[in-house]
This record gives C-alpha cells, structure tokens and sequence, in this order.
C-alpha cells in the first residue's frame, strides 16, 4: 500500500499497515499531485511519483529512483498517461503534448487543437493505440502518427474522459455521453453531475451505468 503523507513522503506498507522494510524513496520538496501508478514493462517494475511538472520520477519496486526527466517543463495538472511499452504522456502549460520514454529521454510535440486545457486519453489493444484529446467541446481521435480518424463536437465544454468497452464516456457540466464509432448512443445524453461507474453489476453479462444526479444515483443497464 503506497500513501502520499502530508509531509510529501511516499509511504509503504504491507496489509496489516506495517512499513516495508528496505524501502529506498528519499522525498523531496516537489509536491507530489497525484495516487502513485505502478506499471511493468519487460521485467522491470516501476513506480511514477507523479509531479505537475517533468520533475516526476520513475521508480524501482524499493523506492529507489530509476529514471528521471528533464525539468522545468510544467503540466497542466492533468494525470500522466502511460501507454503499454512505458512511454508517459502529459500536456503542457504551454499546449504541447511531452512525452518521456523509459530510456529517461523526453520530447514536445505540438497538434492541431491541442491546448493548455485538453485532456488526453490513449485507447490501445493488442494491435492498435489510439490518442483522444479534447478542446473545448470538441473530441479529436488521432492514429500513432497523429492523424485524425474521428472528430466531433459535443454541446458543452468536456470535463471528463474516460473509455470502455462500450466506448467513450464523456461528461459536460451537466451531461454524460456515451459514444462509439456509430456516434452518441442511443438514450444519452442523460443528466448527471459527473460522477458515475461502469459495471456488470449483478453478473448477468449486461454493463451496468450508475450514475448521480442531483443527490439520487441512477442504475442504467445498457444493450448490447
């Protein structure tokens, strides 16, 4: 169990809420922003102690830094996104999608209607990835090579991303969309507050969307 103290230290602890021995993290001052990620590519094990900033470290399975990136490059307080090899993906304040590999090397790239206040998704299986951002209201789908498959415009400014096996689930300030390659499903977009979860709730094969409103939370089941 891996807890961000008050005092910026990442703590481990095994289930009976005891600390691990021979764990190596050594904290510093850059406030860490959001739940530690751990991912395994090959037979490495890593950590992201994840910063606003490229001053987020990749970590050993004992706390020990494993890499670290060039900084002074500032996020836009979005979580990084990691993709299936390793590579972590951020937006910058400035508008520009950086990205840093597991050899410790980082780049900018610029897009077409990316922005300081996109949001970023990457949709990958087995032998396709996908890049889904947002400006505004409008959700851009672009290929590896950041060319656009699908684009289209919602009625209110986008607040969050998120994808399933249903598709994309997309809020407003007050909307949820649930969108596929056919477009808006059929029945959305439906009230909501932003807070909901995706799930076959009773185990009959069917997903389940729960959703809130206005203090009351909605159980939708979705066709096939």
């Amino acid at each position: 169990i891996l807890i961000i103290g008050e005092d910026n230290n990442i703590y481990n602890l095994d289930k009976k809420g005891k600390r691990v021995k021979g764990w190596k993290y050594i904290k510093n001052s850059n406030r860490i922003k959001q739940t530690p990620q751990y991912f395994r590519v090959g037979n490495k094990d890593y950590i992201l102690a994840e910063r606003n900033n490229s001053s987020s470290q990749l970590l050993a399975i004992n706390g020990s830094e494993r890499l670290h990136f060039e900084q002074g490059i500032q996020f836009n307080g979005n979580p990084i996104t990691i993709d299936k090899k390793g590579t972590l993906y951020a937006i910058t304040t400035e508008g520009k999608l950086w990205r840093g590999t597991l050899d410790g090397n980082s780049s900018q790239l610029s897009l077409p209607n990316l922005d300081a206040h996109s949001l970023f998704f990457i949709e990958e299986t087995e032998t396709d990835k996908q890049f889904i951002y947002t400006n505004n209201k409008r959700v851009f789908i672009v290929n590896t090579d950041f060319e656009t498959i699908h684009s289209f415009e919602l009625a209110n400014t986008i607040t969050s991303l998120v994808s399933n096996s249903k598709g994309l689930l997309i809020t407003t300030d007050n909307e949820l969309y649930l969108w596929n390659n056919n477009g808006v499903m059929e029945g959305f977009p439906i009230d909501s507050d932003g807070y909901f979860n995706m799930a076959d709730i009773d185990n009959n094969g069917k997903m389940n969307l729960l959703n809130t409103k206005n203090g009351f939370i909605y159980n939708y089941e979705l066709a096939d």
